[in-house]
C-alpha cells in the first residue's frame, strides 16, 4: 500500500526528467549546441552544452566561459524551480555595449547527486578537523544531497574540464589561445 501512495510521485519525477530536465534549453538570445551524455574516465557522463551568441562565425576567435549547473543557464522552462540566471541576454547586452570581449558559454550540467562532492574543493576539505567533516556530513545527508559519508572528488572534475572537455571543444569551435583559467564555486573563466 506504501508504494501505491508514492507511485505518482515516482512517475511524475520519470514524466519530468524525460520531458523537461533532460531537453535541450531554449535560450532568448543566441543558439546552443548540445553535447548529450558526455562521457568521461574521471566523472560520470553529463550533457554540455554551447551556447553561440548570435553574431557567432567561425572565422573569428570567441573567448570561453565555462560554467557549472548548466541546466540551470538559459530556459526556465527546463529546471527544477522554474528560475534561470539567463546568461544568454545578459552575454547578449554586456557584448552588444562592448562591456566584454566576445565569447561563448560552455554549460556543463552537474551530476545531481555528485554535484557537491564535484564542486567542494578537495584540498581545502581535507585540511578541515574530522568534527568540520562530520558536520559537513550531516548537513549534506540532513537535506538530503548524500545518503553515505561526504568525500569530495572536485579534482576528478577539473581533470575532465581541462583534459578532455577543453580538448574535444577546441577542435569543435575556435577558442582564443588560453592564457589562464579563473576558477569561482559556479564559474571558469578563461581569458
Amino acid at each position: 500500500m506504501k508504494l501505491l501512495s508514492v507511485l505518482p510521485l515516482i512517475i511524475s519525477f520519470v514524466v519530468l526528467c524525460n520531458n523537461s530536465f533532460c531537453q535541450l534549453q531554449k535560450p532568448d538570445c543566441g543558439m546552443i549546441e548540445m553535447h548529450k551524455n558526455f562521457t568521461s574516465n574521471y566523472v560520470t557522463p553529463r550533457n554540455v552544452e554551447v551556447w553561440l551568441p548570435e553574431h557567432y562565425s567561425k572565422e573569428k576567435k570567441f573567448a570561453v566561459l565555462y560554467m557549472h549547473d548548466g541546466q540551470m543557464l538559459f530556459d526556465e522552462k527546463n529546471t527544477w524551480n522554474q528560475q534561470t540566471w539567463n546568461v544568454d541576454s545578459t552575454a547578449t547586452m554586456l557584448m552588444r555595449e562592448g562591456l566584454v570581449r566576445d565569447f561563448i558559454i560552455v554549460a556543463i550540467w552537474n551530476a545531481g547527486s555528485k554535484r557537491h562532492a564535484e564542486y567542494m574543493p578537495q584540498k581545502p576539505y581535507h585540511h578541515l578537523s574530522d568534527d568540520q567533516k562530520k558536520t559537513f556530513t550531516h548537513i549534506l545527508k540532513a537535506a538530503g544531497k548524500i545518503e553515505n559519508d561526504f568525500i569530495p572528488f572536485s579534482d576528478h572534475y577539473l581533470k575532465f574540464i581541462v583534459s578532455e572537455l577543453k580538448p574535444l571543444l577546441i577542435k569543435i569551435i575556435p577558442f582564443t589561445r588560453i592564457k589562464k583559467i579563473l576558477l569561482s564555486p559556479v564559474v571558469v573563466w578563461v581569458v
